[in-house]
């Protein structure tokens, strides 16, 4: 790390649209980042619904050092008074005046600190005391929910979603977030389905009607429009899958309701068929697709009958995917038992899987490889049958079939019959593992390529009903690095320019949990002037700093102070803002 000489900077964000390339000073704020509306963070009085918490605080000059000291702040009563009994729970040491802190408890009062050293371990700042508090919401109610841990993992990091549960947890099976409610818009009773953990630090979900995306606090930074201009109604009827993509942009499932009549009778019948649209951050479609233009045969949409034995239609259309040039859309169709292959450009379907490889699956998630992971929930009626989760190859030339690459059978031990009749999902894991949620099956496990189970969980809830621990099934279970994958501080390390100043230094510290670049501009300080893009982009890895020389290209006037912005490439709508003052 190197010796932090401080300048007076301000510690600011900026936000750029994904639908605006060039980076600009005067960009509008849209989705705001996890970062500090002051200098230090938490904000002083922060009331947060997560136990995992990035704290942040201003550097001091010559500073080698930080240590952040958090105190439980626990009520008791002296003399006959109220009073709080301060009690530490929390001595955490980095070198960059911002640090990730775990294990923090929900419905608790916190002070927080910070002490900062020379490089000698001498003292020489310390910061006022702050407060803060997490509040005691249900999903993390022990009396309410609990996550029994089969199987410990060797490896302690990562975060993971439970969607019925409303939560995030680590491996221990500890709640480190919970879906706070939004008046008017977001409920306790909702169900909630697909919550994930974006690149961006934001978190998306599915409520009971619509799409949402918040930031770590809660708040809702943007919503699905609604509107039925695609369906052709007053709404989209969005349903099961909703990401954000790489380009900013959003997709997510919906229905088009046709009346259909039944072949051979004079019923008719409502078809729901499947919608996938893409929307920007203002909530513009820019591409859909539909599957009554694909399924057009009768004989596929009318293929099964009720209880009283009438033809009924169901495409069931329940997952979808991107590859990673953005080039396909993979759709998976529950009661057709396959999956297309949908090229976006054309809209046309370049592959259709399924045959008798699966049977009622949930998920389609495309590999790195081109291969195809899903939840194969199967034909759980006939006793010899189990779910399974598998990964499907698909054909390698015209006229050959998908084949099965990979499965691993859910009936793993006498927890569970390993039947699965709905829900599922199956994602590979950044270290090759995979993350296999039973669905239907209240079990959740981590699984080697070569079927060892390297962590496994049973997640339940309490029935007050009948007064016992009863399964907790989840839609879908998601990995995350953290709550925070994506943060970065920086600051000068150059304290002035003058008229011979050629080059600038800034030091990067990639607070965050994955790897992030970073583009760096600078102009003269409050004059209008245009910015000047650095030549280069700055890659740092997850938790490492590093020094960036920033050539100056183009000198601002004399005397003005220089202002250099920072922007993350990953979430270009997170950006530092450092003033160096001119010197003669």
């Amino acid at each position: 790390m190197h010796k932090k000489l401080f300048v007076l900077f301000l510690l600011l964000f900026s936000f750029v649209l994904p639908a605006q390339p060039p980076l600009t000073f005067n960009s509008v704020a849209s989705r705001a980042p996890a970062g500090p509306a002051s200098a230090f963070v938490p904000e002083p009085g922060a009331v947060l619904n997560h136990t995992q918490v990035m704290f942040e605080y201003p550097g001091v000059k010559n500073a080698a050092d930080y240590r952040l000291v958090i105190e439980e702040l626990v009520p008791v009563v002296k003399t006959g008074k109220p009073d709080t009994l301060k009690k530490i729970v929390i001595e955490q040491v980095d070198r960059t005046p911002a640090t990730l802190v775990s294990g923090l408890e929900f419905g608790k009062s916190y002070s927080w600190y910070f002490i900062a050293f020379d490089p000698k371990g001498n003292p020489i700042a310390q910061s006022p005391a702050k407060r803060f508090s997490i509040l005691p919401l249900p999903p993390a109610d022990p009396a309410k929910n609990r996550v029994r841990v089969l199987k410990k993992s060797k490896d302690n990091t990562g975060l993971f979603t439970l969607d019925y549960m409303h939560a995030i947890i680590d491996r221990n099976g500890n709640p480190v977030w919970c879906l706070r409610p939004v008046p008017g818009k977001i409920s306790e009773s909702d169900l909630i389905r697909d919550i994930r953990v974006t690149p961006q630090g934001t978190i998306t979900m599915l409520s009971t009607q619509h799409i949402y995306e918040l930031n770590t606090a809660g708040k809702i930074l943007w919503t699905g429009p609604d509107d039925g201009k695609v369906s052709g109604t007053n709404r989209e009827y969005y349903h099961h899958d909703f990401k954000r993509l790489p380009n900013g942009n959003y997709m997510v499932l919906g229905n088009e309701i046709i009346i259909k009549k039944v072949p051979g009778g004079t019923d008719t019948v409502r078809v729901n068929f499947g919608t996938i649209i893409e929307y920007t951050f203002w909530g513009k479609p820019v591409w859909v697709w539909r599957s009554k233009d694909y399924f057009t045969n009768d004989s596929e949409i009318f293929n099964s009958r009720n209880e009283q034995g009438k033809t009924q239609a169901s495409l069931h259309l329940n997952a979808f995917s991107v590859d990673e040039k953005g080039e396909y859309v993979y759709a998976g169709f529950r009661d057709l038992n396959r999956i297309l292959k949908i090229e976006k450009a054309t809209g046309q379907v370049a592959g259709d899987y399924g045959g008798k490889l699966f049977w009622h699956q949930h998920d389609a998630n495309i590999l790195p490889d081109g291969n195809i992971a899903l939840f194969n929930n199967d034909s759980v009626a006939d006793p010899k049958i189990t779910s399974s989760a598998m990964i499907i190859a698909p054909p390698a030339r015209p006229g050959e079939q998908p084949k099965v690459a990979w499965k691993f059978d859910c009936k793993m031990d006498e927890q569970n019959d390993g039947k699965s009749i709905k829900m599922g999902s199956m994602d590979l894991l950044p270290n090759g593992n995979y993350l296999i949620n039973m669905g239907g099956v209240n079990r959740v496990v981590e699984v080697s390529k070569d079927k060892k189970i390297a962590w496994d969980i049973l997640v339940e809830a309490w029935s007050e009903k009948e007064k016992k621990w009863i399964e907790s099934k989840q839609y879908r279970a998601h990995y995350a690095s953290s709550l925070y994958p994506c943060y970065f501080t920086a600051f000068a390390t150059t304290e002035t320019w003058s008229d011979e100043t050629k080059m600038l230094q800034v030091t990067i510290n990639n607070e965050g949990t994955e790897a992030d670049q970073y583009k760096i501009m600078y102009r003269s300080k409050g004059d209008g002037s245009p910015p000047v893009q650095a030549d280069f982009v700055f890659s740092l890895g997850a938790g490492k700093s590093g020094l960036a020389n920033v050539n100056l290209l183009k000198l601002p006037p004399k005397g003005s102070a220089l202002e250099l912005k920072i922007t993350s490439v990953t979430n270009p709508e997170f950006s530092r803002t450092i003033i160096v003052p001119y010197q003669k």
